[in-house]
């Protein structure tokens, strides 16, 4: 077996510095994206500089917790975008299946600092199935449990609705606390005009998020 002398002479302190100048990425995020290719303007994945995880098992072990603490992760996995999941169930059964994997298997063993999850933009918040919503919510729900778990900071879920008037409301729930999912109803560029329907539907996708996060198992508000 060849000596390396990068282990061996380094001390380790030392070989962290040299890690983390190599693994933060520019902009420090790592995207996992389960979309499907639409256009340029779609987020990349920057770089990993992969062969050096790929080094040695010992040098792998030693960068593996660096890169998922210096860097933030955001998924992207669409289970509310009404196209095309609607038109194939299967997509959507798919992307659930892959984010639950990534969560409960992939990531656990990272050391994640910080992650986000976006899943998508739904149709009008005022016109929305309110089974439908709740359906896909408890599908992604124990793989938002698990990135909680995992995740030594904040585990941040954003989704978007449409407005009736035009706008667009976005919904973002920091999934660590109670108080972050009750502050979580935010409108893009200040107050948001809402009608009473709107108003009433986002109310009730908030109190579902709480209770099927921080009061067990129930069935939130289904009926």
């Amino acid at each position: 077996m060849s000596r390396c002398l990068f282990l061996e002479l380094l001390p380790a302190e030392l070989r962290v510095e040299i890690y983390e100048l190599a693994l933060r990425l520019d902009p420090p995020v790592i995207v996992i994206d389960f979309r499907p290719p639409q256009n340029e303007t779609q987020p990349n994945n920057p770089k990993i500089p992969s062969a050096l995880l790929q080094t040695s098992q010992q040098i792998h072990a030693e960068t593996c917790p660096i890169l998922y603490n210096i860097n933030s992760v955001h998924i992207h996995a669409p289970i509310f975008t009404p196209r095309p999941s609607d038109e194939h169930p299967s997509d959507r059964s798919l992307i659930i299946s892959r984010l639950q994997r990534i969560a409960t298997q992939q990531l656990r063993t990272h050391h994640l600092s910080h992650a986000k999850l976006f899943l998508g933009r739904m149709y009008s918040v005022g016109r929305i199935r309110w089974m439908d919503f709740f359906t896909r919510w408890i599908a992604v729900l124990p793989a938002i449990r698990a990135l909680r778990e995992g995740v030594e900071g904040s585990v941040e879920v954003e989704f978007e609705s449409l407005l009736g008037k035009g706008g667009r409301v976005c919904v973002g729930f920091d999934v660590k606390t109670r108080e972050g999912v009750e502050r979580g109803l935010m409108g893009e560029g200040g107050e948001v005009e809402m009608s009473e329907l709107e108003r009433e539907r986002l109310g009730r996708i908030r109190r579902t998020v709480v209770k099927t996060l921080f009061e067990g198992d129930g069935d939130g508000e289904a009926a």
